[in-house]
C-alpha cells in the first residue's frame, strides 16, 4: 500500500493530511495548538478520530506515546548515541521497529527483525513537504504513519506554521 504525506503548511500547528495511492484522504494528524507539548490527533476521512500522538516529557531524548483510547499501543523515540539518526517504535511485545536511513532527506526504513515492513521516500515528489510511504501490512499503516509524523517533528523542528514563528530545540 503506498500513501503520500504532505504537510499543511497554512495551518495553526503542525498538521499532516495523508493519502491513499489513488489520490483519496485516509488519515488527517491534526496538530493542537494550545497545549503542553506536542499533541496530535490521528482522524480518518470522517473525522473521526482514531488515536493520539502526545510528547512525553522528561526523557533524554525525543519521546511520543501512540494511544488509541486510553490504550498505549507505541511509544515513538529517538535512539541516543548512534552514529545516523534513528528511531524505535516500541510496542508490546516483541515486534519492535526500528527505523533507519537518512530520516533528513525523508529516505528511511522500517525494520522489524530486521526485516523491511516500510519505506519512506521523497524522491518522486517535487513539493518541499511532500514524500511518499509504501506500507507492506494494512495492520502497520497507523503504526508507520504516526511514526514518519513523529519523525518529521523531532528532524524538522524548526519548521512551525504557528504565526511564522520558529521552534529551537
Amino acid at each position: 500500500m503506498k500513501y503520500v504525506m504532505k504537510q499543511a503548511l497554512l495551518s495553526f500547528g503542525d498538521d499532516f493530511s495523508v493519502k491513499d495511492e489513488h489520490g483519496r484522504d485516509v488519515f488527517y494528524f491534526d496538530g493542537q495548538v494550545l497545549s503542553i507539548g506536542k499533541k496530535i490527533i490521528v482522524q480518518e476521512r470522517n473525522k473521526q478520530e482514531v488515536a493520539r500522538i502526545q510528547q512525553r516529557f522528561f526523557r533524554f531524548s525525543p519521546t511520543y506515546s501512540l494511544r488509541q483510547g486510553k490504550d498505549e499501543i507505541a511509544t515513538i523515540r529517538k535512539k541516543l548515541f548512534t552514529f545516523r539518526p534513528s528511531f524505535v517504535v516500541d510496542v508490546p511485545g516483541p515486534d519492535d521497529i526500528t527505523v533507519v536511513g537518512r530520516l533528513i532527506e525523508h529516505d528511511y526504513k522500517f525494520l522489524r527483525n530486521g526485516k523491511q515492513i516500510a519505506h519512506c521516500s521523497k524522491r518522486w515528489f517535487t513539493g518541499k513537504d511532500t514524500y511518499g510511504i509504501e506500507i507492506d501490512n494494512a495492520a502497520d499503516v497507523l503504526l508507520v504513519l504516526s511514526a514518519a509524523v513523529v519523525i518529521d517533528l523531532v528532524c524538522h523542528p524548526k519548521r512551525d506554521s504557528t504565526f511564522g514563528n520558529s521552534r529551537k530545540s
